[in-house]
């Protein structure tokens, strides 16, 4: 299983930044092998180069202690300099618009009553209706294709991925919450056909197989998958298929899930658009105004001059009390008027 894609560009942040106390021998094995090649003009001597790794343990391990980590740091030193591979530099992948519309085109696909009943009868724990998949296994099938385009290149078996002790990453990179179990589900997809699993649990993606993932990549149809994209592919697809907007107040990426059905273009995430409702938030030119309240006269600061009313919080909460006291008044008399006008029916 591949963990860190570029590995060229992760171990020059870690040389930036420091080596992770979590993670330090993994980051000691790619940093001896960068200096070992890439970086052998800086540090020639193999020498040179323990005396400056362990220099980089000393300062950024949080607990290091030469007496207790000299054997663990020895054990990795050696086996990272005989390690004659390059580094990895993996930035993007590519595939064909044929491919992302295959995994489109997943949720619509339907099987029969019986077909549903017998997969119920085999897997009791996993939800299944007649339109079979849904959102979170096409991130997981696509998920597993972006894992094995990684590894087409550096590993013999690229389609056969072992997700035991990488259930994390797998559901951070598929954008699945924490209630999406990876055993059941596999288990489901491995009865419609899109995967094998072996004797080890090990998964393979036999869906690539099919006649799509076969067509060429050409300029016209090239797709590429890059950066945080790579890490985040769950959430790429989600944004090709409901697309996204910017908000204009603090940047962040909105899906479109819900569609504004008054004919105006989104602009603000949820919790801006709650602030300027508030009238407490800024707008891109962070045109403010001071302003005191219109009923109370009470300083309320800096606010949006778009704020609709300009109340206090206090002001705002006693009108929305006597409004929702009014509307059950008007409510009760009507159900009175009408419990007596259905009895007066009765009567006659």
């Amino acid at each position: 299983m591949i963990e860190i894609y570029d590995e060229e560009g992760y171990i020059k942040e870690v040389i930036e930044h420091g080596l992770s106390s979590d993670r330090w021998m993994r980051d000691l094995t790619l940093l001896v092998r960068y200096w070992k090649g890439e970086g052998k003009e800086v540090y020639i001597s193999k020498k040179r180069v323990k005396d400056k790794a362990r220099e980089k343990c000393q300062r950024y391990v949080r607990g290091w202690n030469d007496n207790i980590h000299y054997k663990n740091f020895n054990t990795v030193f050696e086996a990272a300099w005989k390690n004659k591979e390059s580094l990895r530099k993996i930035k993007s992948i590519e595939f064909t618009e044929d491919v992302l519309n295959w995994f489109l085109g997943l949720e619509s696909l339907e099987i029969s009553e019986d077909r549903v009943k017998e997969l119920k009868a085999v897997r009791p724990k996993v939800t299944i209706k007649k339109q079979v998949m849904n959102e979170r296994r096409v991130r997981f099938l696509f998920t597993l294709f972006v894992w094995s385009k990684i590894q087409e290149n550096y590993l013999e078996k690229y389609n056969m991925h072992y997700l035991r002790g990488y259930e994390k990453k797998f559901k951070e990179n598929a954008d699945l919450n924490s209630s999406f179990n990876l055993k059941n589900e596999r288990n489901l997809l491995f009865d419609l056909g899109f995967i094998n699993i072996n004797h080890a649990l090990g998964i393979d993606a036999i869906f690539m197989n099919n006649d799509v993932f076969k067509v060429p990549v050409t300029d016209e149809n090239r797709i590429v998958l890059s950066g945080e994209d790579l890490y985040n592919c769950g959430y790429w697809l989600e944004k090709q298929k409901y697309g996204y907007y910017i908000c204009q107040n603090c940047g962040k990426e909105i899906l479109k899930k819900n569609k504004n059905h008054r004919g105006q273009p989104n602009k603000y995430c949820q919790e801006c658009a709650k602030k300027i409702i508030d009238g407490i938030t800024l707008d891109l030119k962070e045109e403010r105004v001071e302003a005191v309240c219109e009923i109370c006269g009470r300083e309320i600061g800096k606010i949006s001059k778009y704020a609709p009313k300009k109340m206090c919080y206090q002001c705002r909460d006693k009108l929305r009390s006597e409004a929702q006291k009014k509307y059950r008044e008007t409510h009760k008399k009507d159900s009175t008027s009408r419990i007596i006008q259905n009895s007066q029916t009765l009567d006659t």
